[in-house]
């Protein structure tokens, strides 16, 4: 999905749990790095050649996440010397495979131990005007930012 949707679901997941408990700099900071940068391999692999559907690695998977997600947790609790940053990782990169699942495209839960591929989701992303619906009427990524937005909002409003 597109990056905006990713940043909206992840702020706003990080702003109602740990408002109160960490600066809301450090809940922007960890929304893009681990809701909206973890598509940096779709945005990096044409510069290594890599085209259409194997673009997704599987960092943005859920063993990778769970792997690399790990490892970039643990160092940062430490360096900060605090748990509740392993949540400010681990919560917007679950936040982003999910809404990924979300969205009508191939993807590949189960590597790098399988490569077999599954068409999920019933969103119509924004930047594929090909994607094929799975039945007569899916809706738009543009009625999940909306909905994502409104949500923003009264988390704002009301936390």
């Amino acid at each position: 999905m597109h990056s905006l949707t990713h940043f909206l679901v992840s702020f706003t997941i990080l702003y109602a749990f740990f408002n109160h408990v960490v600066p809301i700099s450090f809940i922007f900071i960890f929304s893009l790095l681990f809701g909206v940068f973890v598509d940096l391999d779709i945005i990096l692999s044409p510069i290594f050649g890599i085209r259409g559907s194997r673009a997704r690695t599987w960092f943005q998977e859920p063993f990778g996440m769970f792997f690399f997600g790990s490892i970039f947790a643990f160092l940062i609790s430490q360096i900060l010397h605090s748990e509740i940053f392993i949540w400010l990782v681990f919560l917007p990169w679950a936040s982003h495979i999910f809404i990924d699942y979300l969205a009508i495209h191939d993807v590949r839960p189960l590597s790098p131990f399988s490569n077999k591929t599954y068409h999920v989701g019933f969103f119509k992303p924004i930047l594929h005007k090909k994607t094929l619906c799975p039945r007569k009427n899916c809706f738009s990524e543009w009625h999940f930012i909306i909905v994502s937005s409104c949500t923003l909002i009264l988390v704002l409003i009301f936390i």
